[in-house]
């Protein structure tokens, strides 16, 4: 499975479990806070989900097969406007980490862990909280 592929599958699974509790900015992807949507919503929370891919290794090998690990991150960094309080930002933390804590999405042979959520602080008006999910990704291959 490629890099591609895994991304695609995190991604789907974010987008089929999310409730657009808030606007979603992807990968390397601005979000025109002023631009694409109305006045009144500018200032609404939103997210930027990223996979940030690691390193990989030979972990087993058989008569049948030679499995490789893969491992990743999946980054979430929630924003909510500066000065609103932490209780959305929480909500939306919870949500994020609940969609993928321990998930295992067997078709691809990927396992994400348990979520850290990190407190990053205020910059330009905007109070950010990232979620970190790890995650690994098996391949399997013929000797």
């Amino acid at each position: 499975m490629s890099r591609k592929e895994v991304q695609k599958e995190l991604e789907k699974e974010f987008i089929n479990k999310w409730k657009d509790q808030a606007r979603i900015a992807y990968q390397n992807q601005d979000l025109k806070v002023n631009k694409e949507v109305k006045p009144e919503e500018a200032l609404s929370p939103w997210v930027r989900f990223s996979v940030l891919m690691g390193a990989g290794e030979q972990v087993a090998m058989g008569s049948a097969a030679v499995q490789y690990r893969y491992v990743g991150v999946i980054a979430v960094q929630v924003f909510t406007a500066e000065g609103t309080g932490a209780q959305t930002n929480r909500d939306i933390c919870d949500d994020v980490a609940d969609i993928f804590r321990s998930k295992q999405i067997d078709s691809q042979n990927i396992s994400c862990q348990t979520p850290d959520i990190v407190e990053v602080g205020t910059d330009g008006g905007w109070w950010q909280v990232n979620v970190e999910i790890p995650f690994y990704w098996d391949e399997f291959t013929n000797p």
